[in-house]
């Protein structure tokens, strides 16, 4: 993290950090919804919506099974994308985006 970006937020009050944090987490769910869209139709296209979540959830969530080389390139496009994968939603939640429905 730079050290501008550390001074900038601690000139800020408690509401204009409070404001930025809550900025950065909706961009930061932005860009969850768009890699995982991307993965979807790049990768995943021909599994319904419902085994598309579940192949991205089981990935994100370490386990291999019989799609280990296909889980390990979703891992690497969103670790890409996004760096971390910590807050990927689950199989729940991805089944619900548009995408998948």
């Amino acid at each position: 993290m730079s050290s501008d970006l550390v001074d900038d937020l601690a000139r800020l009050s408690a509401e204009g950090r409070k404001e930025v944090l809550q900025k950065a987490s909706v961009q930061r769910k932005r860009r969850i919804r768009m890699a995982i869209a991307e993965i979807r139709h790049v990768h995943l296209s021909t599994m319904t919506g419902r085994a598309a979540a579940r192949e991205i959830a089981a990935a994100v969530r370490g386990y291999r099974g019989k799609h280990a080389t296909l889980r390990q390139h979703i891992v690497s496009r969103l670790e890409q994308e996004l760096g971390h994968l910590e807050d990927v939603p689950g199989e729940s939640a991805i089944r619900q985006m548009p995408e998948f429905q």
